[in-house]
C-alpha cells in the first residue's frame, strides 16, 4: 500500500494520512483535513507544519484563511537527493575524525595478556573478518595449542570469519584443521618466507607478537594502519605463482598437495624423470601419505624413472603408465584441483601456480597423453 511505501520514506503515520488527502481534496482548509481523516486539530496542523517545512505541501491565503495543497509528488526524489548528500558529506566528516583519533599503543606480556588480546574478536559481527599473518611452529606450542582451538571453533559458530597465513615451520596438521572449519581458510606463505613475529589485526586493533614462553605484544589501536597491513596481507594471499627451493621447498610444495586434496580427489603427475635416490625416497614418502588419505593418483613416468617407478606400483589409489622410450622429461608436472606444480628434482626446485585455467590446460594434455599410452599397450 502507498501508505506504507510513504512510512518508509520518513513519513510519520499522520503525516502520510494528511499527504495522501490533499492529493485527493486538491486544495483544501485545515477543517476540512480534520474533517476526512478523522484526527485531532492538533495533529493535522503539526503534519502540516512538518509537510511544509520539508517542501512538500504549500500554504496559500485566501481573504485570511489559509489553504493547503501537495506540490508535485517529485518532490519526493529532490528530498532523497538532498539526504544522500548530507549522508556523503557526513560520512567524510567522520572518517576525517577516524583518522585523525589518536592512535592508541601498549606492551602486553606474558601468555594470558596474548589470550585476552585475541579474546576482543569476540565482540566482532558476523561477516567480518581477522587476520593472522606469520602463525609458525611457535604460535602452535602446546601451551597455546588449546586455546587456539576453543577460540577459532568460537568465532566459526558466530560466522566471523577468519584468514590464517603460517610460515612454513608450521606443521601441515595446523593449517588442516583450520580449514574443516567453516568461515576459517588457512594457508602457507608464499615462498619460503620466515616471520619472526605473529602479526593479529580486526576492526581498528593490531598486535605484533614475539612468541616464545612469555611472549611478549605491542598493541596499536588505529583502523588507518589496519587498513595498510590488510592491503599488504591480501597482496600475499592472492599471490598466483611461488617458487619453492630445497628439501624445505619439496615439503612445503608436496605438502600443500596433502592439504588442497580430500579423500577421492585425483592427483595426475605427468613426466616423472630419472633422478637419484635421495629425492626417490622424498617422493615414495609423500605417496605413501598420499595414498593413506585415499587420494586418487594416475601418473605417467619416464621411461628412465626406474629408481622411483617400481617403488610406486604397488601403492594404493594408484596408476602407472611408462611413456614411450626416448621421451625426453626434464621437469614433472603436477595437477591438482586448480593448481599446478611443476618439478624440477635436479635443483630442487619447485614451482606452484594457482590458476584454473592452467590447471584444467595441464589435465587436457595429461589426459590425451594417458589416453595414447593405453591406446598404445591395448
Amino acid at each position: 500500500m502507498i501508505k506504507d511505501k510513504l512510512e518508509e520514506l520518513g513519513f510519520s503515520k499522520n503525516e502520510g494520512h494528511v499527504y495522501l488527502t490533499l492529493f485527493d481534496l486538491g486544495k483544501a482548509r485545515a477543517g476540512e483535513i480534520i474533517d476526512i481523516t478523522g484526527l485531532h486539530r492538533n495533529l493535522v496542523y503539526t503534519s502540516l507544519e512538518d509537510l511544509i517545512f520539508r517542501g512538500l505541501v504549500s500554504k496559500t491565503m485566501k481573504k485570511g484563511v489559509a489553504e493547503f495543497s501537495a506540490n508535485a509528488p517529485e518532490v519526493l526524489m529532490e528530498e532523497i537527493e538532498k539526504r544522500k548528500q548530507t549522508a556523503a558529506d557526513v560520512i567524510e566528516k567522520l572518517k576525517q575524525k577516524q583518522i585523525e583519533a589518536p592512535r592508541e599503543v601498549s606492551i602486553h606480556e606474558g601468555i594470558e595478556s596474548l589470550k585476552q588480546l585475541r579474546a576482543k574478536a569476540y565482540a566482532l559481527d558476523k561477516g567480518e573478518t581477522v587476520y593472522i599473518l606469520g602463525g609458525s611452529k611457535l604460535s602452535t606450542m602446546p601451551v597455546l595449542s588449546s586455546y587456539w582451538k576453543k577460540w577459532n571453533k568460537k568465532l566459526s559458530e558466530k560466522g566471523v570469519n577468519i584468514k590464517f597465513l603460517f610460515d612454513r615451520s608450521a606443521d601441515q596438521e595446523e593449517v588442516q584443521w583450520r580449514n574443516g572449519l567453516d568461515n576459517i581458510e588457512a594457508k602457507y606463505l608464499p615462498s619460503n618466507i620466515r616471520t619472526p613475529m605473529l602479526m593479529a589485526f580486526f576492526g581498528d586493533q593490531l598486535d605484533l607478537s614475539i612468541l616464545s614462553d612469555n611472549p611478549l605484544t605491542f598493541s596499536l589501536k588505529s583502523i588507518e594502519v589496519v587498513d595498510g597491513f590488510k592491503t599488504y596481507f591480501k597482496h600475499l594471499w592472492n599471490q598466483k605463482t611461488n617458487t619453492l627451493h630445497g628439501n624445505e621447498g619439496f615439503y612445503a610444495a608436496f605438502g600443500d598437495i596433502l592439504l588442497t586434496l580430500k579423500e577421492g580427489e585425483e592427483l595426475v603427475v605427468m613426466g616423472i624423470p630419472n633422478f637419484g635416490k635421495d629425492f626417490a625416497d622424498m617422493l615414495v614418502e609423500f605417496h605413501e601419505k598420499r595414498a593413506k588419505k585415499n587420494i586418487h593418483t594416475r601418473i605417467l613416468l619416464n621411461n628412465k624413472a626406474r629408481e622411483v617407478g617400481p617403488r610406486l606400483e604397488n601403492l594404493d589409489h594408484t596408476q602407472i603408465q611408462w611413456m614411450e622410450p626416448g621421451t625426453v622429461t626434464l621437469a614433472a608436472f603436477l595437477i591438482y584441483g586448480n593448481k599446478t606444480l611443476i618439478s624440477l628434482p635436479s635443483k630442487k626446485i619447485f614451482v606452484q601456480i594457482n590458476d584454473e585455467d592452467m590447471a584444467q590446460t595441464f589435465r587436457v594434455h595429461f589426459e590425451l597423453l594417458w589416453e595414447q599410452h593405453k591406446r598404445r599397450l591395448a
